[in-house]
């Protein structure tokens, strides 16, 4: 199932777009000067239509599910008249997002980041949007992108272990340079005995 919300950006007034899905508390914030920004790259055109989408059913639309997910996935973007997809990226001021979250969680809602598809990987991530704020049901994010976005929480990558460095034990480092003196000296030593030994 899919919920659309749209708005001509040639009738936008004030300092901002505001677009509201209210089936699902959901709404965004779009600066009118991330807008005339954007178009003016797309040669000062002023047709183009802002489009707000909720994806119900994901499995068909993504190769990877939302990690921990939080909400449901809400699409937002900008076309110009001919239904092409205008580019929006590393905008001057943050486009807002409020998103409703599940009624279930499977994470606490505290962990919850704000995710984005990444297009080119294939797969959500994190950079390029804050989570402004949280609460039992609503996130908001400051995103500098469009595309598509949800919450969710990102696996950790495993850190390397850390040395550990008391009055027992070194740290690897200076073990390993320690045991090579120690032994390069030994063997000197042996070594000169024998020449010793056999000079007599």
């Amino acid at each position: 199932d899919v919920s659309v919300s749209a708005f001509d950006v040639s009738r936008k007034e004030g300092e901002s777009i505001s677009l509201t899905l209210d089936l699902y508390n959901t709404s965004t914030i779009f600066p009118n000067s991330v807008i005339e920004e954007v178009l003016k790259k797309e040669n000062g055109t002023n047709n183009a239509f802002l489009i707000f989408t909720t994806y119900n059913k994901i499995d068909s639309q993504f190769s990877s599910s939302v990690p921990n997910q939080g909400s449901i996935v809400y699409g937002l973007t900008l076309v110009n008249q001919e239904g092409k997809i205008i580019s929006v990226s590393n905008t001057s001021s943050p486009i807002l997002l409020s998103l409703s979250l599940l009624s279930q969680l499977s994470v606490d809602a505290s962990s919850l980041d704000c995710l984005w598809w990444n297009e080119l990987e294939s797969q959500w991530k994190n950079e390029g949007c804050t989570r402004k704020s949280i609460s039992k049901s609503l996130i908001e994010c400051e995103c500098y992108h469009l595309t598509n976005f949800s919450a969710g929480v990102l696996p950790t990558r495993n850190a390397p272990p850390a040395q550990v460095v008391d009055g027992s034990k070194s740290s690897f480092p200076i073990a390993a340079v320690a045991g090579a003196i120690a032994g390069g000296v030994v063997l000197i030593v042996i070594l000169a005995v024998i020449i010793v030994i056999i000079l007599k």
